[in-house]
């Protein structure tokens, strides 16, 4: 029995037509648009709030602690500093090591960048615990424990800026 090839049929024609005609312009080409809202008046309640980070109101008991989470908002936000700032001293530190002379000085300052990005990590773990409402009576605006952050956020910019410093001058 011999094999006959299947005779080769083409291709279905596409399935659209060629746009003859321009499309309308103007005004009567765009859809109507809606009406925008208008942004909420200086006394209405929603003018302060937040799209970014919205968070569940206070209980009335917990009305004392609004003090805390506006600290630890702050917390978070010297938190995304730290990182930026590590990254930005990571690079330097890459380029540096690039060039003969700095090498040495690459090699220590990575050291001294990695004791620094376990100390921001530690921060960070202490930030992701307050998640509890339970512990925010300890990060009251005023008391101690904030006042100890602060300092330590403010120590670790130095350091970083202290870094960068170094790595420019080279």
């Amino acid at each position: 029995m011999r094999h006959v090839p299947k005779p080769v049929t083409p291709p279905p024609a596409p399935k659209f037509r060629a746009l003859l005609l321009a499309p309308p312009q103007g005004e009567e080409a765009m859809p109507p648009t809606r009406r925008e809202e208008r942004a909420p008046r200086r006394d209405d309640p929603r003018a302060g709030d937040s799209h970014i980070r919205l968070r569940a109101a206070p209980r009335h008991t917990e009305t004392g602690n609004a003090n805390a989470q506006d600290f630890l908002d702050q917390v978070g936000d010297e938190q995304l500093n730290l990182t930026v700032e590590l990254l930005c001293l990571r690079r330097a530190i890459d380029e540096l090591a690039r060039h003969p002379r700095g090498q040495t000085l690459a090699r220590a300052l990575t050291v001294r960048e990695a004791m620094l990005t376990r100390l921001r990590d530690a921060l960070e773990c202490l930030y992701v615990r307050t998640a509890t409402r339970r512990l925010h009576p300890l990060f009251l605006d005023d008391g101690p424990l904030a006042d100890y952050l602060r300092g330590l956020y403010a120590w670790l910019h130095a350091a970083i800026r202290a870094f960068d410093q170094l790595v420019d001058s080279i």
